[in-house]
């Protein structure tokens, strides 16, 4: 899908700010609309494009004379705005399945099955988990008197253009719906379960209704979490079964099964507490000063002095949420507050509880509150919570709410309140479920921002401490010259300093570099001003201040 964006000629402020940025591209050229004399950029799905799109989008989005086509057909101004929001968080993730793969694929497992889902989070529709609800490609046909299903590939095309225009994805440009138009057609056109062993038929009232699949093709759960801690926790689990039932024993049939059950839900040996290995203290926290008092209060001091609470009749806060634009140090102060108070660390990333497998989320939920309260005191850490406790109206999938429900519970229900304590880091506040956010459950919102001057100052004389840095380097003036730069930024500011100085050291030229470093050359290296002048012009700020304001 080509996006076209058309601006009007004015003699404007927010004109000329768009023509700069439009002129940069290559399509840029200048073009009528609708009679109106303007300029007009095309846009595809290239990572280049995606990014331009982005950037143009911040100026433009806020001009009423400009106009957004989708393979020439206008879109509106708020629809847009969701589709580039959402383009800016898969540009972002480290793991773009998370959002969007930006393809759209049928899965074609070796056992004959054949999935289809088109590449966006939004649109869900096969099963990837047992007794899962939701739309089924295999529910639009119809059936013979000799139990044949007939599928029906326009009305499996039309839903999906349906739920995708409801869930403002339609006009995306990572969408493309000619190949989506493809996937569809190429689905089978019957289906006969009588001779495929893949399918079942589906009866109502003893009546054949429709198809379905075998409970264990749908049960391997979707390919792309099969490396996931919650997919290798169900591997485990069933490994261990499996063991057990074939190992022989003394004891009744019944004391087996009841011993092989028991032992396939420990999961002790699974799921266990972070060791973390680089020390990290408060001092090693560049600024944010107020943050870490804030932190302190509401998790060190009840963990430290729970005689101190009991006797004062205060209730401790269950969770904390730190949330602000990412590589601000979220991240970096919950393991510091972990290592202060010596608290059992458990560590636990927000995409990893995202498996479709009906009930394993939920029961590795379950089982981490439990392993918490077992070793108390202890923290549990999410990092980016927002990956599977969003809000549940947006969820796509019946395990997607239910995920976020059994969180809430468990949230509710610590028997040894004060003695667990939940940190979670979020960049999107604004997606997380409404329910999350209300005292008794995350009773401290902590915002971490920016780094100010001063704070930007600290950071580059922790990072720079052990660097052989040149006499005439003025930390200050560095600190002045990142404004807006994350802590994150500033230590890769930093490093690509120091690798500018130390290939300056080696020479221009790569061939004639030595197999090892010698005393002398290190002896030599020293990071100048002029070394950190170049990084400045190559490490950029990663936080624009739209998503700083959120």
């Amino acid at each position: 899908m080509v996006i076209s964006i058309h601006f009007t000629t004015s003699f404007s402020k927010n004109f000329l700010n768009i023509y700069r940025h439009a002129r940069k591209h290559s399509t840029f050229r200048k073009k009528s609309y609708n009679g109106r004399a303007g300029y007009q950029v095309e846009l595809g799905k290239s990572p280049e494009d995606l990014v331009f799109l982005c950037e143009i989008w911040k100026v433009a989005s806020s001009d009423r004379n400009c106009t957004i086509l989708a393979d020439g057909e206008e879109v509106r101004a708020d629809t847009f705005d969701l589709i580039v929001e959402c383009l800016r968080q898969c540009l972002k993730s480290s793991d773009r399945s998370i959002y969007c793969d930006g393809q759209t694929r049928d899965y074609r497992e070796h056992d004959g099955a054949i999935y289809f889902r088109p590449g966006c989070r939004f649109l869900v529709f096969d099963d990837f988990a047992v007794n899962d609800s939701g739309q089924r490609w295999y529910r639009f046909g119809t059936v013979d008197s000799e139990g044949i299903f007939y599928v029906d590939k326009s009305a499996i095309l039309s839903t999906v253009e349906q739920m995708a225009r409801q869930n403002k994805c339609y006009y995306c440009p990572l969408l493309e719906w000619k190949d989506v138009e493809r996937q569809v057609f190429s689905l089978p056109d019957t289906i006969d379960a009588e001779q495929d062993s893949n399918w079942i038929h589906l009866t109502r009232e003893g009546r054949i209704v429709g198809v379905t699949r075998k409970p264990s093709v749908s049960a391997r759960g979707r390919a792309d979490m099969d490396t996931s801690v919650t997919g290798q926790y169900a591997d485990v689990a069933r490994r261990k079964a499996d063991e057990a039932r074939n190992r022989p024993s003394e004891r009744s049939g019944q004391e087996e099964s009841a011993a092989t059950l028991a032992k396939s839900e420990n999961l002790d040996d699974i799921i266990e507490p972070v060791k973390l290995t680089k020390k990290t203290s408060y001092q090693d926290v560049g600024g944010l000063k107020e943050e870490i008092r804030l932190l302190r209060e509401a998790v060190e001091l009840p963990l430290r002095y729970p005689e101190l609470v009991q006797d004062l009749g205060i209730k401790p806060p269950k969770g904390v949420l730190l949330y602000g634009p990412p590589g601000c140090g979220k991240t970096l102060l919950a393991q510091a507050v972990a290592q202060e108070v010596e608290a059992t660390f458990f560590s636990v990333k927000g995409p990893e509880f995202l498996s479709p497998m009906h009930g394993q989320s939920e029961k590795r939920l379950r089982q981490l509150f439990a392993q918490a309260e077992k070793k108390a005191p202890s923290i549990i850490f999410f990092d980016e919570i927002d990956a599977f406790a969003f809000d549940r109206s947006r969820a796509t999938a019946t395990f997607e709410a239910t995920l976020v429900a059994q969180f809430l519970s468990l949230m509710d229900g610590f028997d040894r309140r004060g003695q667990v304590v939940v940190i979670a880091t979020t960049n999107r506040l604004d997606i997380l479920d409404r329910a999350l956010l209300r005292p008794g459950r995350f009773d401290y919102r902590i915002r971490v921002r920016l780094p100010e001057l001063a704070d930007r100052e600290q950071i580059l004389r922790l990072h720079t401490t052990k660097m052989p840095l040149d006499e005439h380097v003025q930390i200050q003036e560095l600190a002045e010259k990142t404004s807006g730069y994350t802590g994150a930024d500033i230590a890769a500011l930093c490093a690509k300093a120091a690798l500018i100085a130390v290939s300056r050291a080696l020479g221009q030229d790569m061939n004639r570099w030595p197999a090892a470093l010698d005393k002398d050359i290190s002896s030599r290296i020293r990071v100048t001003t002029a070394d950190f002048t170049e990084a400045l012009q190559q490490v950029v700020p990663s936080v624009d201040e739209r998503e700083e304001s959120l």
